[in-house]
C-alpha cells in the first residue's frame, strides 16, 4: 500500500478557476466544499476557499475542465444513507438516477483515483455501507466514507475514514490542517447547519435544550470508590449509567461520595500520577468544583481534566480569603481554556478554602461522554486533594430506540411526531420552507419557531407530551388513542417505518398533514368546540358530529319535522311543540315565549337554574327521510353560562340534544347529552323537561302513570316507567308524556302547568312535585327531572315522548306479544281482526314478579315481544321473527261443522314465581267477522289450568262457516 504526501490543490469553486486556469494542471490531492459549509469560518481563513460547488454537476464540471487529480478530500455534512453534492442528496432510492452523473464522475477522476468523503455517519447503518459500495461500483472508483463523527477531537469526532470500497492503493492520510477544525461534519437533520452551532438538531422545532433531561446539581454518585475496589461501574446517574477505571502510576487508592466528592491521591514519591476515567453511557453536561466533604486543595497539588466530546471553560473569579493572601484568583497555572484538556494548581496554601466560599468551576460547553481526572505532585512525595463532580444535563433516550432525543423525531415511541406533540392541536403550525441561508441566519431553528416552541404539557404531571406516553393522563396510551399501528423498523429519525414519508428530517410531522384537528381520532367531536383530540382529551365531551353546519338561533325559533302522524317543532332552548295528526297537541305555534306557556328544558346545580336564557343556540337542519332505516333527526345545543362570561369555559354546562322520529310511530325519541366544560363543576346537575298539554283542542286532562292502581287509576308506588296526562282513562283517549328509556327519572310533576313553571322554574332548586292534579278541568302540564350527580365528562341519556292512545301508550310502556291474526284496518271484517295496539288489541305482557327475567307464565315453552305489527293471513309472521314462540296450540283433528277436534296446549309457568290461579281461554272464529264475541265462540274454559301439556275437545257448531278461520287461546 503506497502513502501520497503530495501537493496540495484546494478548489475555491468552478466559477473562480474558470478564470485562474487556462491549461490542465497535474496535481495529486485536491479539497472541494459542499456549499453549505460555506457559513464556516474555518474553509475561508484556515482552508481559503471562497466558493463552493452546489450540485454533483458542478463537481464533474470543475474536474473535467482543470486539472487531473488522484485524489480528492470532499467536504460536507453527513448522515447514515446520504451522499450530498450541493442541492443533490443521494439516497438508495433516488441513486439510479444520478447514475450518469455519477459515471461521469467516475470517468473524469479515473479508474486509480480515490474519493474521500469527508462528512459523519455515512455507513453508520447498513443502509449507509450499501449505498456506498453502489456508488463506488457505478463511479468506478475507490470511495473512502466514516462511520462515526468526523471532525474535532474535543467534538467526539476523528479524522478516520473507516470504510473504504473499491481498490484501494492507499491508505487515506488527513491533511495537517484538519485538525484545526473546531466542529464536526454532522448535520443530523440537513438544514446546513452543523449540529455543534444548530440548537435544534432534529428540525422540530423544540430546542435541544428542551428534549434534554436537564436538572440543576445533580452529584455523581461515586460513594463506590473505596480503597478496596477502585474501580466504579454501573452506577446509576438519572438515565445513564458510567464506569470509572483507575490508572496511572499511583500507589495511593481514591475515595468518592455520593454527593460527588472524588479523591485521588499519590503515596510512592514525587512525579507520581493518579488517573481516573469515568465513561458515561449517555452523555451529560459536567460542572467541577471545590469540594465540600474531603480537605485539602491547595498550591501543593497540580490537576488536569480532560472530556471527550466538548470543550471546557474555567470560571476563576477573583475572591477575597486569607489562604490566598488577601483578593486573587482561586486557580493558577491555568492551561487550556476553552479546550477539551485543562490543567491548573489550585492558588490557596495551607489548606483548602471552604466550598461555601469557593466560587470557581471548570464547565463543559456541550454533552460529554467521558471525564479523565489526573492528579499529580511534583513538590512532595505523598498527597491527596478532591473535586466535586456533579450534572446538569443527561442526554437521554426516552424509548430507548438507540436514538437521543434531541435528534428523534418521536421520542416518546408512540407514533405522534414530537412536532405534533409539542404545539397544542387547535393552535398548530407548521414549519416554514427555509431556505440554508435562512437556517444559518437562525442557527438552525426554523423560522416558524423562532425561540424554540414550549412544548404542552396536557396533564400538567411528569412529562411534556413529547416525552410522555399518556398525555391526558386517562384512559388508554397515546397510541391506542391516536388510532395508530407502529409498523416497521424505527428509522435514523425515530420515526417509525409506516409513520413518516421518508427517513429523514425534511418533514418533521411525518404522515400527517398541518390540520392536526383530523389526523388523529376524537370521538367526542370537541377538537374543533373546547376539547381535544382523544389522546389529549382531558375531559370526555359529548359528540357533536351531527351539528355540523348547524346555524345560530334564537332562543326561541325552532325546527321542524314534518312526519307522520307527528309534527314535532324543536325549539333552539330544548323544548318540543308537537302536533298529532294536525292538531295542536302541546303548546308552541301561538303562545312560546320565555316566560309564559312554552315546552321547556331546565338545567339546575340546586342553587340556581336556566331554562331560556342558554348561550350560542345551535340548531341543524332536518337529515332522513323518516323511514325505520332513516329516520329523521335534529341536533341541537346550548350551554348554561354559569359564570356569566359569556364563554364556554371553566364549569359551564353544556346539553346537547339529538331528536329521533320515524314516520309512523307516535313517538319519538330525545337524547340528551350534558357535559362541563373544562371539567371544573363540583355540583349535581339536575335535568328536567316538560310542556303544557292541548289535548283535543284544550287544557283539560287527568294524569296517568305506570304502575297505576287499577281500581281507580291513580298512581300506585314509584318509580315510573310512564308518567303523563290523558284526556280521560278510557283506552282511546289521547295521552301524552314520558317513556323512561334508559333511566328513570328522580321527579315527575303532572298538574297546573303555572304551578309548575311559577313554583318550581323559577326557584331553585328545581324540585318537580310528585303531587298528581286529576281534575279534568286543569290546565295540565307534564315535567319529568333527571338528577344526574357531578357532571364533567359526558353523561347521557334518552327518553321517549308519546303522543298517543292510552292504550298505546300502556303498550310501549311495557313488553308485549301481541295477537298474529291479520289486521288490515281500523275495522273487522272477514280476515280482519283488532290486533294492533291501536286497534285495541290483546297483548301478552311481560311480568317477572320474582325478578329473574324470566316471564311468569308462557303460552308454550318461549316467548318474545313484537310490535303488534307481526301479522299475515297464514298468522305466522311472529313465528318467522326472533325466536319460533308459537309453540304452544297443537291439533291434528280436522274442524269438521257439528263434529269436534282435540287440541294440545302447553302452559310453561317461571318455577320460582308464587303466583297462584292458572287459567286458559279460547275463542274460535266460527262466523268469520273478524271478531271472537259473537254467541257460542268461547272455545275453552278452564279456570283451574295446569303447567305442561293438557288436551282440550273443542266443539264445532254445525252453524260455522266453511273456509279459513282463526283461533285465540289466553292465558
Amino acid at each position: 500500500m503506497r502513502i501520497h504526501t503530495s501537493a496540495l490543490l484546494i478548489i475555491l469553486g468552478f466559477i473562480l478557476f474558470a478564470d485562474l486556469f487556462t491549461e490542465r494542471v497535474i496535481s495529486e490531492r485536491v479539497i472541494v466544499v459542499d456549499q453549505q459549509l460555506m457559513s464556516d469560518e474555518f474553509f475561508h481563513n484556515e482552508l481559503n476557499v471562497h466558493y463552493s460547488i452546489s450540485s454533483i454537476s458542478d463537481f464533474i464540471i470543475y474536474l473535467n475542465t482543470h486539472s487531473k487529480f488522484d485524489s480528492v478530500d470532499y467536504f460536507s455534512h453527513g448522515r447514515s444513507g446520504e451522499i450530498r453534492f450541493g442541492r443533490d442528496t443521494i439516497t438508495l432510492n433516488n441513486i439510479y438516477s444520478y447514475q450518469t452523473e455519477i459515471q461521469q464522475l467516475g470517468k473524469v477522476l479515473g479508474v486509480d483515483s480515490t474519493l474521500n468523503l469527508l462528512a459523519c455517519d455515512l455507513g453508520k447503518t447498513e443502509d449507509g455501507k450499501k449505498l456506498l459500495a453502489i456508488f463506488a461500483q457505478l463511479a468506478g472508483i475507490t470511495v473512502y466514507a466514516s462511520d462515526d463523527k468526523t471532525g474535532s477531537l474535543e467534538l467526539n469526532g476523528d479524522w478516520d475514514l473507516e470504510l473504504v470500497y473499491g481498490e484501494p492503493d492507499e491508505k487515506f492520510i488527513p491533511l495537517d490542517l484538519y485538525v484545526d477544525y473546531s466542529g464536526i461534519l454532522a448535520d443530523t437533520d440537513g438544514d446546513g447547519v452543523d449540529d455543534a452551532i444548530d440548537i435544534d438538531d432534529d428540525n422540530d422545532g423544540i430546542l435541544d435544550t428542551d428534549e434534554i433531561v436537564c436538572e440543576v446539581d445533580v452529584p455523581l454518585d461515586l460513594s463506590g470508590i473505596t480503597a478496596g475496589s477502585p474501580d466504579e461501574s454501573n452506577t446509576p446517574l438519572l438515565t445513564t449509567m458510567f464506569d470509572g477505571v483507575l490508572s496511572g502510576t499511583s500507589t495511593g487508592s481514591p475515595a468518592g461520595t455520593n454527593t460527588g466528592q472524588i479523591r485521588l491521591s499519590v503515596a510512592g514519591g514525587v512525579g507520581e500520577q493518579m488517573v481516573y476515567t469515568i465513561t458515561f453511557a449517555d452523555p451529560v453536561k459536567l460542572i467541577l468544583s471545590q469540594s465540600d466533604s474531603f480537605s485539602w486543595f491547595d498550591s501543593s497539588d497540580e490537576w488536569s481534566v480532560s472530556v471527550t466530546g466538548a470543550i471546557l471553560s474555567v470560571y476563576n473569579p477573583a475572591i477575597t480569603h486569607a489562604r490566598l493572601g488577601g483578593t486573587s484568583p482561586e486557580l493558577q497555572n491555568i492551561v487550556g481554556d476553552n479546550t477539551s484538556s485543562v490543567s491548573f494548581q489550585p492558588l490557596a496554601t495551607g489548606g483548602h478554602i471552604p466550598a461555601v466560599d469557593s466560587q470557581w468551576s471548570i464547565t463543559s460547553s456541550d454533552f460529554v461522554s467521558s471525564v479523565t481526572l489526573t492528579y499529580s505532585n511534583s513538590t512532595a512525595p505523598t498527597n491527596s486533594s478532591p473535586i466535586k463532580l456533579r450534572t446538569t444535563c443527561v442526554s437521554d433516550d426516552v424509548d430507548n430506540d438507540g436514538i437521543y432525543n434531541h435528534i428523534d423525531l418521536d421520542a416518546d415511541g408512540d407514533g405522534i411526531p414530537d412536532n405534533i406533540e409539542a404545539q397544542t392541536t387547535i393552535g398548530y403550525v407548521a414549519s416554514n420552507t427555509d431556505s440554508i441561508a435562512t437556517y444559518t441566519a437562525n442557527n438552525g431553528i426554523n423560522s416558524a419557531y423562532l425561540g424554540g416552541l414550549t412544548p404542552v404539557n396536557t396533564d400538567g404531571t411528569d412529562e411534556p407530551d413529547f416525552r410522555d406516553l399518556n398525555s391526558d393522563n386517562q384512559g388508554a396510551n397515546d397510541t391506542t388513542e391516536a388510532g395508530l399501528t407502529l409498523l416497521g423498523l424505527v428509522g435514523v429519525n425515530g420515526l417509525h417505518g409506516n409513520l413518516e414519508s421518508s427517513d429523514d428530517y425534511l418533514d418533521a410531522n411525518g404522515i400527517f398533514d398541518n390540520t392536526q384537528t383530523d389526523n388523529f381520532p376524537d370521538p367526542d367531536n370537541d377538537v374543533t368546540g373546547y376539547g381535544d383530540i382523544e389522546f389529549r382529551d382531558v375531559v370526555v365531551s359529548c359528540d357533536i358530529s351531527g351539528l355540523a353546519g348547524a346555524t345560530t338561533k334564537t332562543a326561541t325559533e325552532f325546527v321542524t319535522i314534518s312526519g307522520t302522524p307527528l309534527r314535532i317543532d324543536h325549539i333552539a332552548s330544548g323544548g318540543n311543540g308537537v302536533g298529532y295528526n294536525g292538531g295542536r297537541q302541546s303548546y308552541q305555534y301561538t303562545s312560546y315565549s320565555c316566560g309564559g306557556t312554552f315546552p321547556f328544558m331546565h338545567v339546575n346545580d340546586g342553587s340556581n337554574g336556566e331554562y331560556c336564557n342558554y348561550k350560542d343556540y345551535l340548531v341543524s337542519n332536518v337529515t332522513g327521510s323518516g323511514s325505520t332505516v332513516d329516520p329523521y333527526v335534529i341536533w341541537s345545543s346550548r350551554y348554561w353560562d354559569r359564570d356569566g362570561n359569556n364563554l364556554f369555559d371553566n364549569s359551564d354546562i353544556r346539553i346537547v340534544t339529538k331528536i329521533t322520529y320515524t314516520n309512523g310511530d307516535e313517538f319519538f325519541d330525545q337524547q340528551y347529552c350534558v357535559d362541563s366544560a373544562d371539567g371544573l363543576n363540583s355540583s349535581s346537575i339536575g335535568l328536567a323537561q316538560g310542556f303544557d298539554t292541548y289535548l283535543n283542542g284544550g287544557d283539560q286532562g287527568a294524569a296517568f302513570t305506570i304502575p297505576y292502581n287499577t281500581a281507580n287509576y291513580q298512581p300506585a308506588s314509584p318509580p315510573y316507567s310512564l308518567v303523563g296526562v290523558t284526556k280521560n282513562y278510557t283506552i282511546n283517549d289521547q295521552f301524552m308524556g314520558y317513556l323512561e328509556l334508559d333511566r328513570s327519572w328522580d321527579r315527575y310533576f303532572s298538574g297546573q302547568y303555572s304551578t309548575m313553571i311559577g313554583t318550581n322554574l323559577n326557584s331553585s332548586p328545581f324540585l318537580l312535585d310528585n303531587t298528581l292534579d286529576t281534575n279534568t278541568g286543569t290546565d295540565n302540564g307534564i315535567g319529568v327531572q333527571w338528577g344526574l350527580g357531578v357532571i364533567n365528562d359526558a353523561s347521557i341519556h334518552s327518553v321517549r315522548l308519546l303522543f298517543s292512545s292510552l292504550g298505546g301508550a300502556i303498550f310501549q310502556a311495557n313488553d308485549y306479544d301481541l295477537g298474529d291474526a291479520p289486521d288490515t284496518s281500523t275495522g273487522t271484517a272477514s280476515g280482519d281482526y283488532q290486533t294492533l295496539y291501536d286497534n285495541g288489541g290483546a297483548g301478552h305482557a311481560f311480568n317477572d314478579t320474582d325478578g329473574d327475567s324470566q316471564n311468569d307464565i308462557v303460552l308454550g315453552l318461549l316467548w318474545d315481544n313484537d310490535d303488534g305489527n307481526l301479522h299475515n293471513i297464514a298468522a305466522t309472521a311472529d313465528d318467522l321473527d326472533s325466536s319460533d314462540d308459537e309453540d304452544g296450540v297443537i291439533w291434528t283433528d280436522s274442524f269438521i261443522r257439528g263434529g269436534s277436534a282435540d287440541t294440545s296446549i302447553t302452559i310453561t309457568k317461571d318455577p320460582e314465581s308464587t303466583l297462584v290461579g292458572l287459567r286458559l281461554y279460547a275463542w274460535a272464529d266460527w262466523n268469520q267477522d273478524g271478531d271472537w264475541d259473537d254467541a257460542n265462540e268461547q272455545a275453552i274454559i278452564d279456570t283451574s289450568a295446569n303447567t305442561g301439556t293438557q288436551n282440550y275437545t273443542i266443539t264445532i257448531p254445525a252453524a260455522a262457516s266453511l273456509g279459513n278461520t282463526y283461533l285465540r287461546v289466553r292465558v
